[in-house]
């Protein structure tokens, strides 16, 4: 093994929580807002549920 070898395959890309993710990005809360209205409770569920599942975080 070399050093600069850390036993990732090449081109395999490492997941990235959606928490950093958002935190990256610095996404404002209009991405939250339905129609003419702010999400709240059961609908902001199902966006964090719908965006968890697309990035895998869970099953």
């Amino acid at each position: 093994m070399r050093a600069e070898d850390d036993g990732e395959v090449e081109g395999e890309e490492e997941m990235v929580p959606p928490h950093v993710i958002v935190a990256r990005s610095h996404v404002t809360f209009s991405v939250f807002e339905g129609a003419g209205r702010t999400l709240k409770g059961r609908d902001l569920r199902r966006v964090r549920n719908a965006v968890f599942q697309k990035t895998g975080f869970i099953d």
